[in-house]
């Protein structure tokens, strides 16, 4: 991870070093609300199949 950032650090002015690594940070945190979603998503469609599966069941 220092690798990456000092090879950042060469290629940009320090301003837009700061810029990338707030960028970076941004998108780290995007990241991590977007798993938590999926995987409320995931939940509720797991819930959903078992519902049909057990009205599928209780059809028969």
């Amino acid at each position: 991870m220092l690798q990456i950032a000092e090879y950042l650090q060469e290629l940009f002015t320090e301003e837009q070093f700061e810029q990338v690594v707030q960028l970076m940070i941004q998108l780290g945190e995007q990241m991590k609300e977007d798993q938590g979603l999926i995987q409320k998503l995931v939940y509720y469609l797991n819930q959903l199949q078992q519902r049909k599966e057990q009205r599928d069941e209780e059809s028969k």
